[in-house]
């Protein structure tokens, strides 16, 4: 009932310590390396900003793809569901960029509307770093008006000066807590406040279509 009023629904410690802590060293390699492969987006900082894909190009990733995830995805979906890909997103210290108002499914073009995001907190999440911020039952208004974005990994975003008077609700995630949020959820987030790697916020996001989902092709054309 939560999540069909609000769009999210937030699950306390899915994953644990273990894989988190080894998803974050998994992690560290990449940043250390500083590589500049074309799946890999970089902030203005020149710190990884996103990764597209992350499981296909670093295996450890896939242990992530589990059966509760698509168990507890199906039940808020209400069918059977599938992975489509994962990605990561990351903030690192204050140079690093915010992240504009959108809906996941301005990009995914699904129709009917049954699809979700599992967003993963890799690193405790709160407002200071950069965690993400919901307009609860905005899912209920199907997908609103995007223009192009110039924000570095977001091609598209919601340009609507009433959209920034509204009131955005951002749970404060531990490491290994899961939030699922509907396709059609408004989101954002703020860059991050603080300094260093030790304080990033890092996060991985796996994209859920259930079953009966199909490309719609109107929506298709208008991104």
């Amino acid at each position: 009932f939560y999540f069909e009023k609000n769009g999210i629904a937030v699950f306390k410690k899915i994953f644990s310590y273990k894989i988190i802590n080894q998803a974050l060293k998994e992690i560290n390699k990449v940043e250390i390396k500083k590589t500049h492969d074309k799946h890999i987006v970089y902030d203005l900082n020149s710190k990884i900003k996103y990764i597209k894909d992350i499981d296909s190009y670093y295996p450890y990733f896939k242990k992530f793809l589990n059966s509760k995830i698509l168990k507890e995805a199906s039940y808020l979906l209400g069918e059977d569901c599938y992975f489509v890909n994962m990605g990561l997103h990351s903030k690192t210290g204050p140079e690093s960029t915010f992240t504009p108002p959108h809906q996941d499914n301005f990009y995914w073009s699904r129709k009917p509307a049954n699809a979700l995001t599992a967003y993963i907190a890799i690193t405790e999440q709160k407002i200071k770093n950069g965690a993400i911020c919901y307009l609860l039952g905005s899912h209920k208004k199907g997908v609103l008006k995007h223009r192009k974005s110039s924000v570095r990994g977001f091609s598209s975003y919601i340009d609507s000066p009433n959209l920034n008077k509204k009131k955005f609700y951002s749970p404060e995630l531990k490491s290994g807590d899961v939030v699922f949020h509907h396709c059609n959820v408004v989101h954002k987030a703020n860059p991050n406040q603080y300094s260093g790697l030790k304080n990033s916020r890092k996060s991985l996001a796996i994209v859920i279509y259930g079953v009966s989902t199909i490309e719609d092709k109107k929506l298709r054309n208008r991104y």
